[in-house]
């Protein structure tokens, strides 16, 4: 690949991760056109919202790392008790990012700190500014961020996702991960994000519950019966720590379910691991 072929790659990669903003926006809030939004609320106990982010059996194979970031839910504006931080932090953009990109960021960021300056009540703008931090790297500065939305939004789905996922996949802070994937559970038990979310972080970063790790997937699966993506990943859990006869039993389990709900590909796949599983 030549320089510029390369130059040009990255650039396409940071208008992507920046267009993962616009997910988050509501209509009517300016910027573009969003992706359908979740509705609902969220992290409260005994409501429940429009899950974002899970499949249906009959969807691709699981893909779980990156976790896919669902669109907040905005409600009534509740004002916290602190102040908000600092709105602006300097921050040393990656060498990897070309001199097209880090001004495009630059751009987005002084944007969206003119905009929570005019008002820092708005929890959109601060979600935003979590994601353009994100983007560079700036892993402590979004986190500041997202706490502070989830602040004013309690409902904020993306919020507690961004949270969680940040907070166990760059910070090393596996109690906090924990604390904002199980939040989303207690709202919604069939948020798949956050089951795929827990086993991650216990299988690879929570060293201290390393045996919650197909625990969690399990009880997704006692509630989410027709979703075979927790299946196929307790599968391949039990699979790679040498439990032959747990990833059988729950091999069958899954083509149960699959022939249950009409997907003759998965179907066939899964015979054909369970055929040559030794």
């Amino acid at each position: 690949m030549t320089k510029n072929q390369t130059k040009a790659l990255l650039i396409i990669v940071i208008l992507v991760l920046i267009g993962l903003a616009a997910v988050t926006r509501q209509p009517g809030t300016g910027g573009p056109d969003p992706l359908p939004a979740a509705t609902g609320t969220a992290p409260t106990a005994g409501n429940t919202y429009t899950s974002v982010g899970a499949m249906d059996a009959s969807n691709t194979p699981i893909t779980t790392t990156p976790l896919p970031l669902p669109a907040p839910v905005t409600t009534t504006k509740v004002l916290p008790t602190t102040p908000p931080p600092p709105i602006h932090r300097e921050v040393k953009a990656p060498a990897y990012l070309s001199p097209e990109a880090v001004k495009i960021l630059q751009a987005k960021l002084v944007a969206v700190e003119k905009k929570l300056r005019a008002d820092s009540t708005d929890a959109l703008a601060w979600n935003d500014l979590g994601l353009y931090r994100k983007t560079l790297e700036d892993y402590e500065g979004a986190v500041l961020a997202w706490e502070y939305e989830k602040a004013l939004a309690p409902t904020s789905v993306a919020a507690y996702h961004n949270l969680a996922y940040t907070y166990g996949m760059y910070l090393s802070q596996s109690v906090k991960a924990e604390q904002n994937w199980k939040a989303l559970l207690v709202a919604d038990t069939h948020y798949i994000p956050a089951y795929t979310g827990l086993h991650e972080l216990y299988r690879y970063r929570y060293g201290a519950k390393a045996a919650e790790a197909d625990k969690i997937l399990i009880q997704g699966i006692a509630v989410n019966s027709k979703n075979t993506d927790l299946y196929t990943l307790l599968i391949q859990y039990y699979k790679e720590a040498g439990n032959i006869p747990a990833a059988r039993t729950y091999l069958e389990k899954a083509i149960t379910v699959a022939q249950t709900n009409k997907n003759t590909l998965l179907t066939t796949r899964l015979q054909s691991d369970l055929a040559t599983l030794k």
